[in-house]
């Protein structure tokens, strides 16, 4: 259990007072009467943008562009006045890109419409890279073969068997259904 300290012995706790008068650096920027400070936000851009460990980039108000997982912060028009939110991970976009909802980071769920979103920053989400499926080299032709098509829509042989049923057994795996689906194979 955290218990807060003093400063001098710990400066990670919030203050005695509590979180909620905890000023976080999305109300220092929105210090101008309750919005932007261009100045402000301008130099966290700059800090953002220039950081290495992070790679933001500005991106058009596309929500199409984004995917579940990402990260964005953004500026928008709330209650009449132009701010600027540190967001969170995107969870969801519209299918018609109109809105996105994303996770906040005290784990809330908030949702930004495109007709109110100025300015939008995007961390991606790392992908995986995609696995390909390998099939060993099938040996002489045989009575029994199975084949799948390569990228160019040409047959290639995959594998030679000693029966029908090895063959069978062999096509109904998961592996040759992915592949013969579409998912990227080759033979070592």
């Amino acid at each position: 259990m955290s218990v807060w300290r003093p400063a001098e012995d710990n400066n990670i706790d919030p203050p005695a007072c509590g979180y909620q008068n905890y000023i976080g650096y999305q109300k220092i920027i929105n210090s101008n009467n309750g919005e932007i400070d261009e100045q402000l936000l301008n130099n966290h851009i700059e800090f953002m943008m220039s950081d290495p460990r992070w790679k933001w980039e500005e991106i058009p108000v596309d929500f199409s562009l984004l995917k579940p997982g990402d990260r964005v912060r953004y500026t928008t028009v709330s209650n009449g006045k132009y701010v600027f939110r540190t967001g969170g991970w995107v969870i969801a976009v519209d299918e018609h890109a109109k809105w996105f909802v994303y996770r906040a980071h005290t784990h809330s769920r908030w949702s930004v419409d495109s007709d109110k979103c100025k300015r939008i920053w995007v961390i991606r989400k790392k992908t995986k890279p995609k696995k390909v499926l390998i099939f060993k080299n099938p040996g002489p032709v045989g009575k029994y073969n199975s084949y799948l098509p390569d990228s160019n829509g040409n047959d290639v042989r995959v594998g030679s068997f000693t029966s029908k049923y090895v063959r069978d057994r062999f096509e109904n795996s998961l592996k040759f259904q992915k592949a013969l689906a579409g998912e990227l194979w080759t033979i070592i």
